[in-house]
């Protein structure tokens, strides 16, 4: 649609600096990261998580 042959989709993390880890929340590592690993294996090109002052 947008005439971009291979996307590649940068994801931000819940949680300030994407969790830390799991020292600043589980949401990354718990529901992200894994929802992330399903598409990638379903051929979306992500990145991520990413915290959120890097990307903005």
């Amino acid at each position: 649609q947008f005439g971009i042959a291979q996307p590649c989709i940068y994801v931000c993390g819940l949680n300030p600096h994407a969790g830390e880890g799991g020292h600043m929340g589980w949401e990354e590592i718990e529901v992200i990261t894994p929802a992330l690993d399903t598409l990638r294996t379903k051929g979306y090109n992500l990145v991520g998580p990413l915290p959120a002052d890097t990307l903005f």
